[in-house]
């Protein structure tokens, strides 16, 4: 559930970055999502849509969905899967 969550979440990233290329304020992108941003996450949803490139998530997108298909054949545990992605992920921001 973790990652199908994970996903969604970065799929409405990309939707609002999507939206502020099309010229929207940020504001009013973050305002469109169906269902609607939780009010008191709009702050840090806000902040992570414009720190984040459309690679990284993107990146982030492929990755989860790398984790989800091993974990949905028996690949992996689905704690060493999502540890691999997140530590991925980690170590691309430090670089």
């Amino acid at each position: 559930k973790l990652v199908s969550y994970l996903l969604e979440h970065f799929f409405r990233l990309l939707t609002v970055k999507n939206r502020l290329k099309e010229g929207l304020d940020i504001k009013n992108a973050v305002n469109k999502l169906k269902p609607p941003v939780f009010f008191k996450d709009k702050v840090i949803f806000e902040k992570q849509v414009l720190e984040l490139t459309f690679d990284e998530i993107n990146k982030m997108i492929k990755n989860l969905y790398h984790c989800k298909k091993n974990l949905i054949n028996g690949n992996w545990s689905s704690s060493f899967s999502l540890l691999c992605v997140l530590l991925g992920f980690l170590r691309s921001d430090i670089k």
